[in-house]
């Protein structure tokens, strides 16, 4: 007489809960990081319209100029020292647009201002995963010598407290 042994097959209860154990871990910490990246990679983009065309203007304006304080993106003048048509300033090189207050991006609304060569990005409507009122703040300074060219700073603002820039 022989006594067949019963094979096993598929996993027992234990195994399946460990493996749902290790996936709810994975899971807790990879969400968070990937809001956290995904907050990040949208409000590049306000970053990234800041630095278009009003740091280029801001460095055309410097440049004619030679003076940081005229280039403002409301009550400015062309070249001839005539009111400029858009209100920002106006120049042979180039032009600074004008401040703009309601700028619709895809995860928000942000409006740009210019004073002093100074440009402000602030969102005015909730997005990014964050509140409105998130600011990204570049700042010019004129260096010395031949061309004097244009040095930006840009680690101020409340986007870089809360880790988004």
């Amino acid at each position: 007489m022989q006594i067949s042994k019963k094979v096993q097959s598929g996993f027992t209860l234990i195994e399946l809960m460990i493996v749902v154990a290790i996936i709810g871990i994975l899971a807790s910490i990879a969400v968070p990081q990937y809001q956290n990246f995904i907050s990040k990679s949208e409000f590049k983009e306000v970053v990234s319209l800041a630095a278009g065309d009003w740091k280029v203007g801001v460095e055309f304006c410097a440049q004619e100029k030679k003076d940081l304080t005229a280039c403002d993106g409301t009550g400015g003048l062309n070249s001839s020292g005539a009111a400029s048509a858009s209100g920002a300033w106006e120049g042979r090189l180039g032009k600074l647009p004008p401040d703009a207050a309601a700028i619709a991006l895809q995860g928000s609304t942000i409006s740009i201002t210019t004073a002093d060569g100074v440009i402000t990005a602030t969102t005015t409507t909730a997005g990014y995963g964050e509140a409105a009122g998130v600011t990204y703040i570049m700042v010019p300074t004129m260096t010395s010598g031949i061309g004097g060219n244009v040095k930006w700073t840009t680690n101020t603002g409340s986007c870089y407290a809360l880790g988004l820039c």
